[in-house]
């Protein structure tokens, strides 16, 4: 018999990240609005950012501030401590909050009873110049297993084989022992319910055994709104958390868009991540606004971290940008341009 002798140790690595507000006093957020940080800093391998509720989430009780921990970036899911401190800009902590949980690529974890608004209020009175910090701490653990020795079977089991992204690509394409169908116009693409469910929120809510929905008791799902490419391109990333010969997609607008509808429609919070990461690096003077208007419709969390990034872009080159059709359509759609608007002003005119 196989037989093996490991020792095992934990290794803890730690990195904070802060973000800092200018004026808390005069801030004008309503309830349920918040403020991205952007990526505050990487740690083995995954990025991590700040959501901030001034006024609290739609969740809070009123008079709370709301903050959440967020994983842009990994690979599976990574079990994080997590820690909030709220200082002063001379860097004194005046209150904490701390908590684990694990982490998915696009997920957050917080509170919407973070810290009352009325202390933070008093943070921003302590050193007179109206700033309140915050700071995200992450803390990850991570398995060392130091291996003896291998009595027995070497044939190679424990080692090289392919990885399960492999086999799970294989099991899409050959839609071997499938028990769903995705019916996309013309075409269809046959899938696993488990699997589905298993990464996206809302084929589980859909697909659930008890569920009343039409799609749960005949096992067809029609999705009308999109087109075979992109649903091929959603099912293989919730099989393999990857997207093989992509590159081309990332230079496409609309094929780029039509992706990051499916992530958005179907929760699926690490492919919207992972779209929102490759547009947001070939931002340029001629789709800036198109993307705006994209993330500003679209309307997630991760969304939000998008329509950031086009705000600060837009900034830097606005002569340029005002000169593109994406501009005057932004300028056309009345009520967008009253919600990106504000936020593009005090950009410009801080």
């Amino acid at each position: 018999p196989l037989k093996v002798q490991s020792a095992i140790r934990v290794q803890s690595q730690t990195e904070s990240g802060r973000f800092a507000y200018q004026g808390w006093s005069r801030l004008n957020r309503s309830k349920g609005q918040f403020d991205e940080s952007g990526i505050l800093f990487e740690l083995a391998g995954v990025q991590w950012a700040m959501l901030v509720y001034p006024s609290g989430s739609q969740k809070s009780p009123d008079g709370w501030v709301s903050c959440h921990a967020l994983c842009l970036r990994c690979d599976g899911e990574r079990k994080a401590h997590y820690q909030f401190r709220v200082l002063d800009s001379a860097g004194v902590e005046h209150a904490r909050k701390g908590d684990s949980f694990l982490f998915r690529m696009g997920e957050g974890h917080g509170w919407d009873d973070a810290f009352k608004r009325s202390d933070v209020d008093e943070v921003a009175k302590a050193t007179g110049d109206d700033a309140v910090v915050f700071e995200l701490r992450i803390t990850l653990d991570s398995e060392v297993r130091s291996v003896g020795h291998l009595l027995g079977d070497t044939s190679g089991r424990l080692s090289g084989g392919r990885p399960l992204s492999a086999d799970m690509r294989r099991l899409l394409t050959t839609g071997d022992h499938s028990d769903v169908t995705l019916g996309v116009r013309d075409c269809e693409v046959r899938a696993h319910r488990c699997v589905l469910a298993a990464r996206s929120r809302v084929f589980a809510r859909m697909l659930a055994p008890e569920s009343r929905m039409m799609e749960a008791r005949t096992g067809v799902v029609n999705i009308v709104d999109m087109d075979e490419p992109t649903v091929r391109r959603l099912c293989e990333f919730l099989y393999t958390n990857t997207l093989e010969d992509a590159s081309e997609i990332w230079s496409d607008l609309a094929a780029s868009e039509s992706l990051l509808h499916a992530a958005a429609k179907y929760e699926v919070r690490g492919l919207a991540c992972h779209v929102i990461d490759k547009v947001a690096a070939k931002l340029d003077t001629d789709n800036a606004a198109d993307w705006l208007i994209v993330a500003s419709r679209l309307g997630t969390r991760e969304t939000e971290v998008l329509k950031a990034e086009c705000l600060r872009f837009i900034e830097e080159h606005l002569d340029m940008v005002q000169t593109t059709e994406g501009w005057a359509r932004l300028c056309r759609d009345q009520a967008l341009f009253a919600d990106v608007g504000p936020s593009l002003i005090r950009k410009i005119r801080p």
